[in-house]
């Protein structure tokens, strides 16, 4: 019998990807979060996609993409300031 692995909590794995150190070398941290699926809630009506075809089909949907960013700012209030934006 082969020992179960615990999946790590995906907002963590998020949390960390945008950490200094995970932008320094985040492919570990894409591994636990592909091992979710290729769609993985992340809470805050967010999605992380890594699989290509459902890349592909969310970059196509329009209800899943927002480009005013006003509506960014309601739903993710602080957003701007991230580091990630710098």
């Amino acid at each position: 019998m082969s020992p179960t692995k615990t999946l790590a909590d995906p907002i963590d794995v998020m949390g960390r990807l945008l950490s200094f150190e995970g932008k320094q070398d985040p492919y570990p941290l894409y591994e636990q979060m592909r091992a979710h699926g290729p769609v993985v809630d992340v809470g805050g009506a967010h999605l992380f996609v890594t699989g290509h075809a459902e890349c592909a089909r969310a970059l196509r949907e329009p209800d899943l993409l927002s480009t005013d960013a006003a509506v960014q700012d309601g739903k993710l209030p602080g957003w701007r300031e991230h580091a990630s934006w710098s």
